[in-house]
């Protein structure tokens, strides 16, 4: 027990001083939370939505830092933001969605997107930047958790997360990226020019909404992960204390546990406490994913109204041209004129669909962690 004991110990203290990786390899693995993270803080400190960076201490290892450049960028981007929807007011309320289609009701929906957009990316900001205690508290947290799993027999392999982040930067900038672009050469080809006050706008909108929503994920993910660790330490747990009926085992009984995210290691503890630090592994994920979610509520919140009356008013549009009596008149085909706006319907779509589902998905892990705990309680 002791041999046991002082082994995990050894571990923990290797894995609070990583070893330095040098080169290109070092961008590609981690070995602690803060690391794997790491790419995700650089996208929302220089689009303004934190003022965090991560950096290392003398000893190599990864913490958050505040600093007054992040306060001056989310400033300077507020500002710019405003501006250039003031711009597109000036400029008789010009919108992307305009060029496309303009009737009563369409001028009236741009009215309404401009003024949603102006004041909803704006609280984006605000409300990712004053909570800000509540993130840092969240991360430190989690960073406990894992030295909890740790001890119960889950080491975390942190590169993968540093993947996952970076898929899903990927992911975003590529979906940000062919959207834009492709409405724009859609204008281009009709010899249309907007201004450049609405490609701000247009593009701005779109990525703040993309970053914010892929920040919440992954927080979900990193949440629902430690949630599905100790969900498979319980069950391993369960299935020997079932078999313990049948066939008297030792007191020290062995324990192992896979994750796609976590490796295989043994303990030899005393089931009561293995029994005891998961009840309180579960008790910390759930401070955690509370705290998280009193960060990011006002964000999702104002991400689904704008996204509603996107949907709302994209799905009137497609309708009157494809159902209405009168054909569609103007520089574009109905072809590309569905095109424009199913495809800002369905991004939107999928934007609400992925909030709810992440968050349902985690207290369905949630909901059966405390199903394993009371099993093997009783």
């Amino acid at each position: 027990m002791d041999e046991d004991t002082n082994g995990i110990e050894a571990q923990e203290v290797r894995a609070t001083r990583p070893q330095r990786v040098s080169g290109l390899r070092r961008f590609f693995q981690a070995q602690q939370l803060y690391e794997s993270v790491q790419p995700l803080f650089v996208i929302t400190f220089w689009h303004g939505l934190t003022p965090f960076f991560i950096k290392s201490d003398g000893a190599g290892n990864k913490k958050l830092k505040e600093s007054i450049f992040g306060y001056i960028n989310t400033f300077l981007h507020i500002t710019i933001y405003v501006a250039c929807y003031m711009l597109t007011l000036i400029n008789d309320f010009e919108t992307v969605a305009g060029y496309f289609f303009n009737s009563g009701v369409s001028r009236f929906g741009d009215t309404l997107q401009i003024f949603s957009g102006l004041i909803g990316v704006t609280i984006i900001y605000i409300t990712a930047m004053l909570p800000k205690q509540r993130l840092e508290y969240s991360l430190r947290t989690v960073q406990d958790i894992d030295l909890m799993l740790h001890k119960v027999g889950v080491k975390i392999i942190y590169t993968k997360l540093l993947h996952y982040s970076y898929f899903s930067i990927l992911l975003v900038v590529a979906v940000d990226t062919v959207y834009s672009c492709g409405n724009f050469m859609l204008l281009k080809l009709a010899n249309l020019e907007p201004s450049t006050p609405l490609y701000v706008v247009f593009t701005l909108q779109h990525t703040v909404i993309s970053i914010a929503t892929m920040m919440y994920h992954g927080f979900v993910k990193m949440l629902e992960m430690r949630l599905t660790m100790l969900n498979e330490v319980l069950k391993k747990l369960a299935h020997q204390w079932d078999n313990s009926i049948v066939k008297p085992m030792p007191k020290q009984r062995s324990l192992q546990c896979l994750d796609s995210f976590s490796m295989y290691t043994i303990v030899t503890n005393n089931p009561c406490e293995i029994i005891q630090e998961s009840m309180e592994i579960h008790h910390m994920i759930c401070d955690a994913a509370s705290t998280a979610n009193k960060y990011f509520t006002y964000q999702l919140l104002t991400i689904i109204s704008i996204a509603f009356l996107l949907i709302v008013f994209d799905a009137y549009y497609v309708l009157e041209i494809l159902l209405g009596k009168s054909a569609h008149e103007g520089k574009f085909k109905t072809v590309e004129f569905v095109t424009f706006f199913s495809c800002q319907m369905i991004l939107y779509v999928i934007a609400i669909v992925s909030i709810v589902e992440g968050s349902n998905r985690a207290i369905q892990k949630s909901e059966k962690n405390q199903w394993h705990c009371a099993l093997t309680t009783e």
